[in-house]
This record gives structure tokens, sequence and C-alpha cells, in this order.
């Protein structure tokens, strides 16, 4: 089972691109239909770690899962420090901030079709939320930072998870995927290591398997364009090498279920 936000569910990629679905592939090259795998994807766009704990909690934990990925993006310190009162279920399912939900639906619309008005209503958004929350992208990637009351939320929301995991059996693997180049220019970022470097430690303290995409991205990266511009979503070539980082980890670690 693969949890997470709109990285894990697969935006800006046909579905056979997805990391997940390209995971589930690899995993099933050269076995028999009666002994394959099956990778469950509960990747929503939005979901930050507390409603994806609620879900792998009151929902998938009922599909018996064995090995259960959960996907962290940076932006989860962000959207983990507005919290659940800072937005609201559109009828799709997903979550949306107050602020997206107020452009209604010829937004929406234009926010699904259109990569120049998602550009640019990404933009709007987030000006928007950033006044309202004095939100400050560069502390998310500061040790002791303003953010660290944040990071402790979401460390113990992973912890409930593992705790939820193991009482029904099943591995659990946390997956870190970095902001794409552009947005960490655009944010100021000079660093982009933190947000992976706490959470292998939290892991290792958990004793659970923690994966780094980033040294793998930054060096593909070199060769080919991994994210969409400006949208900051991985394309099909990032989605790739998340897919192929994450399968050779779990057989390196011998993570696949019999």
């Amino acid at each position: 089972m693969g949890l997470g936000d709109s990285f894990t569910y697969g935006a800006g990629a046909p579905f056979d691109e997805t990391y997940l679905r390209s995971l589930e592939m690899m995993l099933n090259s050269g076995t028999s239909a009666d002994s394959g795998f099956e990778v469950i994807k509960v990747g929503i766009q939005r979901y930050f770690p507390e409603p994806e704990r609620l879900l792998l909690q009151h929902y998938g934990i009922q599909f018996k899962p064995d090995l259960i990925l959960v996907g962290f993006i940076p932006n989860d310190v962000m959207d983990s420090y507005m919290g659940l009162e800072a937005i609201t279920i559109s009828d799709d399912g997903t979550l949306k901030t107050d602020e997206a939900a107020q452009l209604g639906e010829v937004g929406t619309f234009l926010y699904h079709y259109s990569h120049l008005a998602r550009i640019l209503l990404r933009k709007y958004v987030s000006f928007k939320l950033s006044r309202k929350y004095q939100i400050d992208w560069p502390e998310v990637y500061e040790p002791d930072g303003l953010d660290e009351t944040t990071w402790r939320n979401i460390e113990a929301e992973y912890s409930k998870m593992v705790k939820t995991a193991r009482s029904a059996g099943a591995e659990i693997v946390f997956i870190h995927i970095p902001i794409s180049p552009d947005e960490a220019a655009y944010f100021d970022i000079k660093g982009t290591s933190y947000p992976a470097d706490r959470l292998k430690k939290w892991a290792a303290n958990e004793q659970v398997l923690f994966i780094d995409t980033l040294p793998v991205l930054m060096a593909a990266e070199m060769h080919q364009v991994l994210y969409w511009p400006q949208d900051g979503h991985s394309n099909c070539a990032g989605y790739a090498v998340i897919a192929e980082t994450i399968y050779e980890k779990l057989m390196d670690n011998n993570l696949l279920p019999d």
C-alpha cells in the first residue's frame, strides 16, 4: 500500500508512469499472474501525515497490506503547520486549502486542465497562504527552526503509523521525495538535505527503513529534466527514478513479501 500526497497520486504523469504503478510493474516482472504483487495506490492530493495516518488507521489497514510505503514531501511540513482546520474536502475526496476552495468550480476546472492556469493559480493561492499563515519555506530546512513543533507533530503521526502497521503484522517504509530545483530556487532554499537527514534519524530510532530519493534525483537531474517547470511535480522521468530507487532499496533490504 502506498500512501502520500499528489506526488504519490502521480500528478503530472499518465497512470502507468506514476511511481507506484511503475514500482508495481517492476515487482511483477517475470512473475506469474497468481503470484504477482498488487500495489494499493492511496496517493491523494493535498494529504499530509495526519490525514494519511487517519486513512491508514481507519481504512487502509482493512486491506491487510504486507508492506506500507509512506511518501514524504517537504511541503508536508507546511501542510502540517496549517493543520486540518485549514483545509476542506472537495467532491472528489481530495483535500484543498480553504483559499483554493474559494476559486470555485471554474478555478478547479482550469487547475486540472490548463498547465498555465495551474501555475498561476498555485502562485496566487501560495501568496494568500503565506500572508495568512506567515509561512517561511526556508525554516523547513533549518534545525531547531520555527517549524520545530510541526516537525515533532509529524514524527508523532509517523510513530502512530508505525504502531498501526506493526499491530497488523505489516512492514512500513518511509520515502523522502524532494521539492523541485525550481521551487527550491524560488523560495531561496540554500540547503535541501535537512528534511531527509531528520527523517533518517527518526527512522533509525523507530527501526524502520527510510529511503531518500534526493541523491539519486540530484545525480539524474544532471542528465535529464525530472520535474515540470514551475508546476513542481515530477514528470514521467522523475517518477521512473523514484520507482527504481524504491525497488532497489526494497530488494536490498529483503522487504518484499513472500
